[in-house]
């Protein structure tokens, strides 16, 4: 259970972000894993890390709106900040004091 007796933050926003190149299940389906995930609060990302394009399919299915990614579209670090930024208003000064300390 996602809640602060199992060491959870409830005042802090959650993301999940999945790597994967396959998509399937052994006793849960990633998809009603996906939904359980999203309705408890949590930010769901997936990743195709393949080139197989049903998995990109599968995937947005699982993940929140708008935060599916593969790899094969680009730079996928950047589109992942960008969602982090996104949604995490307290991300954008550690992204912004990153970038100016690198610059």
């Amino acid at each position: 259970m996602i809640n602060s007796t199992a060491g959870f933050r409830d005042n802090y926003k959650k993301m999940v972000i999945v790597f994967t190149s396959s998509y399937g299940h052994y006793r849960s389906s990633p998809k009603d894993i996906g939904t359980y995930l999203k309705s408890s609060g949590v930010s769901l990302v997936t990743v195709n890390t393949g080139s197989d394009k049903n998995v990109n399919a599968y995937l947005k299915q699982v993940a929140s709106d708008n935060l599916s990614f593969a790899m094969t579209d680009g730079n996928v670090t950047a589109e992942i900040m960008k969602a982090m930024t996104d949604n995490f208003p307290a991300f954008r000064c550690v992204a912004q004091f990153l970038k100016e300390r690198n610059s």
